[in-house]
């Protein structure tokens, strides 16, 4: 495997755990705050979850242009 194609799948899976891990911990702290401030409302959740995502998909961007501009 040629050294572009290996720090684009390092890069995707960066991605891939940015998603899993920021996801969750959004969802998690929406779940928090639903059983202590918003019992039978379940929006805090789904807010945490996509402010999670959306922070990854940030990152995820930031680290694909600083790849694509290496000069490729």
């Amino acid at each position: 495997m040629n050294s572009s194609k290996q720090e684009e799948s390092v890069a995707a899976d960066k991605c891939a755990a940015d998603v899993l891990m920021k996801g969750g911990s959004g969802m998690l702290i929406g779940s928090v705050i639903t059983l202590c401030f918003t019992r039978p409302r379940t929006y805090p959740i789904w807010l945490g979850l996509g402010f999670g995502i959306g922070l990854a998909y940030d990152c995820c961007q930031t680290r694909w242009k600083a790849l694509n501009s290496d000069g490729r």
